[in-house]
C-alpha cells in the first residue's frame, strides 16, 4: 500500500473515531411526539414545568410540551420527580405502553406514568461536569470627572443526587471626583440537602462589604428545614377581571412568584 492511500486510509479512521468519541459525549436522546408520532434526535435537559427542554444540532435549544411527549430514550442518569415527591434515578427509556416512561438503573427497571412526572434533571457524572456557573463583568470610564464604575457577578451551581450548593458573588465600584467612592462585596451560599420525599434541609451564609452603609464585614448564617407540600406541572391563569386591573409589564412577575408559592 503506498502513501497516499495510507494516508487516506488514516484519515477516515480518525474521522470515524472522532465521530464515535463526539456522539459518546453529547449523549443524544430520542423523543416522539403523542400527536403525530415524529421522533427527534437531540440531547434531552430537563422538564420543568410542563415544558422539556431539549438541544438539537440543527435547531438549537428546543421546549417541548410534555403532554405532547409519547416516549424518550436517554442513556444517561436523570433524576425523575413525580406529583407525590417520589424521585427516581437511570436511564430513560420506552415504558411497557404509550402512557409510560421507564427509569432504568442496572438489571432493575420502573416503569412510570408520563402525566404524574413533573420534573425531570439530568444528573452529570464526576465533579466538574456537574458545575454549572456564569461570570458577568462590565467597566466604565469617563475622563471628565474621573469617573470609575465596574461590576462583576459570578454564579456557580453543584448537584448530585442528594445535595446542591450554590455559590454566587458580587461587586460592584463606583468612583469620582465629586462623590465619596461606593463600593459593595456579597458572597451568598446555600446548601441543600435532600432527605427523602418532599423534606429538605438547608443551610445559608452570607458575607457583606459596603461603604456606603459603613460595613466592614457583615456576616449572615442561617439555616431551615423545609416539607414540599404539593407540586404540579398544571399552568393557572388569572380571570380576565383580575388581569385587566394589573399592568402587562408586571404580569410576569406575579405569575412567577404565584408558582414559587405553590412549590413551597
Amino acid at each position: 500500500m503506498d502513501k497516499a492511500k495510507k494516508k487516506r486510509l488514516l484519515r477516515t479512521l480518525l474521522i470515524v473515531v472522532a465521530v464515535q468519541v463526539v456522539s459518546a459525549v453529547s449523549g443524544s436522546a430520542k423523543t416522539s411526539s403523542r400527536t403525530n408520532g415524529d421522533r427527534i434526535t437531540c440531547s434531552v435537559k430537563e422538564l420543568d414545568r410542563g415544558k422539556l427542554r431539549v438541544i438539537t444540532d440543527h435547531m438549537g435549544t428546543v421546549y417541548i410540551d410534555w403532554a405532547h411527549v409519547r416516549s424518550i430514550e436517554a442513556a444517561k442518569t436523570f433524576e425523575v420527580e413525580l406529583e407525590n415527591g417520589e424521585k427516581y434515578y437511570g436511564d430513560l427509556a420506552p415504558g411497557s405502553d404509550q402512557n409510560k416512561l421507564a427509569v432504568q438503573t442496572g438489571d432493575t427497571s420502573e416503569d412510570l406514568t408520563l402525566d404524574k412526572v413533573v420534573n425531570v434533571t439530568e444528573i452529570r457524572r464526576g465533579f466538574f461536569k456537574r458545575l454549572n456557573g456564569s461570570i458577568d463583568f462590565g467597566f466604565n470610564f469617563q475622563k471628565t470627572n474621573q469617573d470609575v464604575n465596574y461590576s462583576f457577578t459570578g454564579e456557580a451551581t453543584h448537584r448530585t443526587r442528594r445535595n446542591q450548593a450554590e455559590l454566587g458573588y458580587r461587586s460592584i465600584l463606583s468612583n469620582r471626583n465629586d462623590a465619596p467612592r461606593a463600593f459593595r462585596n456579597v458572597l451568598d451560599a446555600t446548601y441543600t440537602h435532600s432527605l427523602g420525599t418532599r423534606w429538605h434541609v438547608m443551610g445559608i451564609g452570607k458575607l457583606e462589604q459596603n461603604d456606603e452603609l459603613g460595613l466592614d464585614l457583615r456576616t449572615n448564617l442561617g439555616a431551615t428545614m423545609g416539607r414540599q407540600i404539593f407540586q404540579t406541572d398544571r399552568k393557572w391563569t388569572l380571570p380576565p377581571r383580575v388581569r385587566r386591573r394589573i399592568p402587562a409589564r408586571d404580569r410576569g412577575g406575579l405569575l412567577c412568584q404565584l408558582q414559587r408559592l405553590v412549590q413551597l
